[in-house]
Parts: C-alpha cells; structure tokens; sequence
C-alpha cells in the first residue's frame, strides 16, 4: 500500500507550503532557509539557530549517513 500509494510521479501532498510554516515563516529572523541533499550535508555545531522539519521520509538505507552527519 505505501510504496504504491508514493511510487506515484505526482507531488503527493502537493507544493504549496505547509500551513503552519506558511503563518509563522516571517517569524524566522533574517528569513534564511536550507535546503539541501542530507545524505550530503553535515550540521555545524553551532551554525544555524534553528532546523524546521515539517516531514521528512528518509529511506532505510540512508538513515544512519542522515543521523551520522546530524551529530
């Protein structure tokens, strides 16, 4: 049911913005925002304020390199 219900090409939950990020984004100070491949990028202890995670499926098998690079 799941890989067939996210095998699809279409955008899932759609493009636009979550709502909640949407309302308070202007909340965020200076307005910079990441985005980035996280099998890739690794966090700098004390380079960002802040890190928003609204939803982030990470399959199996990148996990451990994702949490590894989180510190």
């Amino acid at each position: 049911m799941w890989d067939d219900r996210y095998s699809a090409k279409d955008y899932i939950c759609g493009t636009n913005p979550n709502d909640f990020l949407f309302e308070y984004a202007y909340q965020i100070p200076e307005r910079k925002f990441l985005c980035a491949n996280l099998t890739k990028f690794k966090i700098e202890p004390d380079h960002r304020d802040a890190i928003i995670l609204i939803f982030c499926h990470i399959p199996v098998s990148l996990r451990k390199t994702v949490n590894k690079n989180a510190g």
